[in-house]
């Protein structure tokens, strides 16, 4: 082995990595500065190191300092094979969460490789998550199985030195010798997960494929895909035969659960941090505002414990009688389509593509959070603007308050718009008038934020 990144260029000029060169043969340059560094890592014994052990060490050292190739790619393609699926060191994976938030930026945007091809990416996929994924912990991890196989009973012969071979490697990474991407049980390891969640992932593409009865292809864009299956996630059938799968592969579950659970929080980061794009209508504001503003302002107000849950009790309860169907899908369609403008730039459709998968997974906590945390409303003309303004400046709201509004938007030919303004009023008109005390998240205790409605 060698000082060298197996993934970087050849010193000797060729062109290729140097894994896929010059290492391991005579014509390494590093073979002469390899005995050093391997001796001092056969020298750092396990603590609960057997008299069998040094004998196995010293024998992986000596291959190591060897440098001889053919050898060494046997004991690491041994180490694969016991990796894979049914081998004795099948058990060993990276942590799950860790390798779906390694593998989501890929999948979206594949990072930069030193060429088109699919080794290529793969590689610089490695490079990248390598830090990430091997952490002290893992390594302690792989390092116990490693040893405890190359020490049982059962174990065959020919395993125990690439066994031993595996875990010297480890121990130099440990000692700074090589950094993590270029240690092979470690490649290997992540190569073959990868490996296990693209087929994975394939499972779930075939319900869809299957939906489409032969007729189509699932398209090649990611954007049109999304859209795509969208739709065909709608029906029954579909919904049924992912259920399936989804049941006979838990570490499918996992995986999904948490690509879901990180793009909500993606999503609730969004809805508070600069770039925060306008979620509501105003008309949508006004309607939800007459049913939730008054219990937001006791709740805001409220300190004692049991008032305060009576209080939160009574603003989820208005809430949940506000985002009616038609509510929800109206803010749902809506954000869809910014989603896909061209109008707004990258950034501003990104931020709507996020928000939108988020919503829609989610309504009613991401409806509420958005009201919450007082994202901006949609700006219509100037007169419609200067309205909004005025009415959320008014200490007290009745149905005669928000007629003018009501008008300003019919005459703009938004007719659902103004069927909103007009639910707010006969509102108004039936429980009464309702101050206004506009108050968003930001203004409540940090402890004390009403959960949304589930």
């Amino acid at each position: 082995m060698s000082h060298l990144e197996r993934n970087a260029p050849c010193p000797c000029g060729s062109g290729k990595k140097y894994k896929k060169c010059c290492l391991g043969t005579e014509q390494d340059p590093a073979r002469e500065q390899a005995p050093l560094p391997v001796a001092r890592a056969a020298a750092r014994a396990p603590a609960d190191a057997l008299g069998e052990d040094f004998q196995w060490m010293s024998r992986a050292a000596a291959l190591l300092s060897s440098g001889e190739k053919e050898p060494l790619t046997e004991a690491f393609d041994a180490i694969a094979r016991m990796l894979g699926a049914g081998g004795p060191l099948a058990h060993l994976r990276y942590l799950t969460e860790a390798f779906v938030d390694a593998m989501e930026p890929w999948r979206k945007n594949p990072p930069e490789a030193e060429s088109d091809t699919p080794e290529a990416q793969r590689d610089a996929l490695w490079c990248a998550a390598a830090p990430v994924l091997v952490t002290p912990a893992f390594t302690e991890e792989v390092m116990g199985a490693l040893r405890d196989r190359a020490r049982a009973r059962t174990t065959p012969e020919h395993e125990r030195l690439p066994l031993w071979v595996a875990h010297l490697t480890l121990q130099m990474m440990e000692m700074g010798v090589f950094a993590p991407e270029n240690v092979p049980i470690l490649e290997s390891l992540f190569y073959l997960q990868m490996s296990e969640w693209v087929s994975r992932r394939d499972k779930v593409r075939e319900v869809y494929a299957a939906a489409l009865e032969g007729t189509h292809e699932l398209p090649t864009d990611a954007r049109a895909e999304e859209l795509l299956i969208r739709e065909l996630s709608k029906r029954p059938e579909v919904a049924a035969a992912l259920d399936q799968v989804l049941d006979e592969d838990p570490q499918l579950q996992r995986e999904l659960q948490h690509r879901l659970e990180h793009e909500r929080e993606e999503a609730l980061a969004s809805l508070r941090g600069p770039g925060v794009q306008p979620f509501f209508t105003g008309p949508e504001w006004v309607y939800l505002h007459t049913h939730v503003g008054e219990p937001l302002s006791a709740f805001s107000a409220t300190r004692k414990k049991r008032a305060q849950q009576a209080a939160g009790d009574r603003l989820r309860g208005a809430f949940t009688q506000a985002m009616n169907e038609t509510f929800v899908e109206g803010v749902l369609g809506r954000l869809e389509r910014l989603s896909a403008e061209a109008r707004p730039g990258e950034s501003e459709r990104a931020w709507y593509r996020r928000i939108f998968r988020a919503t829609e997974a989610q309504p009613l906590f991401f409806i509420v959070r958005a009201y919450l945390d007082g994202t901006p409303t949609l700006q219509g003309v100037p007169e419609e603007t200067r309205l909004l303004a005025a009415l959320q400046a008014q200490a007290r709201w009745d149905a005669a308050a928000l007629e003018p509004y009501r008008e300003q938007i019919e005459r703009t030919g938004d007719a659902q718009g103004a069927t909103w303004v007009a639910r707010a009023q006969a509102r108004l008109a039936a429980h009464g008038a309702i101050q206004n005390s506009w108050r968003t998240a930001s203004d409540t205790p940090a402890d004390s934020s009403p959960a949304p409605p589930p």
